[in-house]
């Protein structure tokens, strides 16, 4: 009974929480009906219309007023929402960027001020280390860095075709006797007329050309030098390019020079753009023109445009910072400055020197190539001269390597090239296997000629010896020695009549 009953309860409780799983639809329509009638009677489109219309300007107005109660509350609340500390400032604390920045800053306007700063410190030193490296990269980088390729002009880029045989042998500055005459002049000359060394022996090696573009030249000298002033003069002479803070001394005075000159020769400066930008291009910088000018000067026969006493005077006033000292006591903070670059400072200090001019010029065109010293032995020596047996000499022998700017390949192509032109009369480019193949070909004729010139033959026969030698050393020589090849054979073309 008790189970029964437990049923009956089940099926009433089932039954009473049990929802109807049908609808009617006719209801629903009959509740519809009059909305879908308005809507279809065309008659209401008017009214239909309005009402949306109604609607959208509803809603509009809703989101204007909720868009301005959003910005009228964020404006109250603009003073505490630019503060860092309503913000997760951990990222910027961990920084080592930014946490200096964050710690003397406290709202948004702070950092942006501050990066504002920054921006410009970095155009400004920008800006600073450009100047810098101008004077180098027109003018000291040639200085210290002199080029291999003496065919070349280093501003202009041209080809001297005519450096060849005589020519080449007395203007070439790698030659023999050209090195060892320089290096002589160079350890023995120390204080003009006052101050000499003596000379032993000298020899000039091998010059070496390296894969990053540079070469070397090996010097060994054995010397005398006759008093204690000649020895540290050639001691001078040898730190201005092998010292880094004698460098470091130039090209400090030539961010100073260069600053005179733009600001002291405006009318120079704008003659030499126009009579330098056929020569140069009309694209390119007035520094490319002022320095150029400037080499000329120095080592070739350009007229003195740029420098004067003013220019240099100025020029040691900025770097010393002397503007309302007395000119006198800046030459000689110059002179105290510049102790390791002694001869510089002492050549173009007006107080001492009576031709800064020419002083700055010979300077710079006796001033030898970045060096390296290699060794230094020297021993004092008591002098053998009875009437002056206390005079102190001191022999000593230095080995020095001598760098500077090699020739990359694209130089002997652009060389090639015009010799090319030169010899077939289009754009091709000289080679050891197009001038064998010319040879050849000449050979053929000449020996099918009925009229065959038999010393011609021979002459092309010992052209073709000498070619086949060239041949099989080509490709391990140096750049140097290919360009010289190339010349050669250039000569030897053209005088045996197989250039066209």
């Amino acid at each position: 009974m008790e189970e029964k009953k437990t049923q009956v309860e089940t099926t009433e409780n089932v039954s009473k929480v049990k929802l109807p799983t049908s609808i009617n639809m006719d209801k629903v329509k009959a509740f519809f009906a009059p909305v879908l009638l308005f809507f279809k009677d065309k008659n209401n489109s008017g009214k239909v219309a309005l009402v949306l219309a109604a609607l959208s300007v509803a809603w509009a107005v809703y989101f204007v007023l909720s868009l301005l109660s959003v910005i009228t509350s964020l404006n109250a609340k603009t003073p505490e929402l630019v503060n860092l500390a309503n913000y997760d400032t951990t990222a910027l604390s961990t920084n080592r960027i930014t946490k200096e920045v964050l710690s003397f800053s406290t709202t948004f306007y702070d950092l942006i001020t501050k990066d504002n700063d920054i921006i410009k410190d970095i155009e400004k030193y920008t800006k600073y280390m450009q100047d810098l490296q101008l004077p180098y990269e027109n003018f000291l980088k040639y200085v210290y860095l002199p080029s291999l390729n003496v065919w070349k002009d280093v501003y202009t880029n041209e080809i001297d075709i005519d450096m060849i045989g005589a020519k080449f042998l007395k203007e070439n500055p790698y030659n023999d006797v050209m090195l060892l005459q320089k290096w002589s002049n160079f350890f023995k000359n120390v204080g003009g007329n006052n101050e000499f060394n003596e000379i032993s022996d000298i020899s000039v090696g091998n010059i070496t050309e390296t894969p990053d573009g540079y070469f070397s030249l090996p010097v060994t000298v054995a010397f005398t030098a006759n008093s204690k002033r000649a020895f540290l003069m050639l001691v001078d002479k040898l730190s201005m390019t092998s010292n880094k803070n004698t460098l470091s001394l130039i090209n400090e005075f030539f961010y100073y020079l260069r600053q005179e000159i733009k600001k002291q020769k405006r009318p120079e400066i704008e003659a030499l753009t126009a009579s330098y930008s056929d020569v140069l291009g009309s694209w390119l910088s007035e520094d490319r023109y002022i320095w150029y000018a400037l080499y000329n000067r120095i080592y070739g026969s350009g007229e003195n445009v740029l420098i004067d006493d003013a220019v240099i005077e100025q020029s040691i006033k900025g770097l010393m910072f002397c503007d309302s000292v007395d000119m006198n006591q800046c030459y000689y903070q110059f002179r105290e400055k510049y102790r390791d670059l002694a001869s510089f400072a002492y050549a173009i200090s007006k107080d001492v020197s009576q031709d800064v001019v020419g002083n700055f010029k010979n300077f710079f065109f006796t001033l030898p190539s970045s060096l390296t010293i290699q060794d230094f032995t020297f021993d004092k020596l008591k002098s053998t001269d009875l009437n002056n047996f206390q005079t102190l000499k001191y022999q000593g022998k230095v080995t020095i390597h001598v760098y500077g700017k090699g020739i990359p390949q694209e130089d002997v192509d652009q060389i090639a090239m015009v010799l090319g032109k030169q010899c077939f009369g289009e754009e091709k480019m000289m080679s050891v296997e197009q001038a064998l193949v010319l040879v050849n070909d000449a050979i053929v004729k000449q020996s099918d000629a009925a009229w065959a010139d038999r010393s011609k033959s021979q002459d092309l026969l010992e052209l073709k010896t000498i070619l086949d030698l060239v041949v099989a050393e080509y490709p391990t020589i140096s750049n140097y020695k290919k360009i010289i090849r190339l010349f050669e054979m250039w000569r030897m073309l053209s005088d045996g009549g197989l250039c066209q």
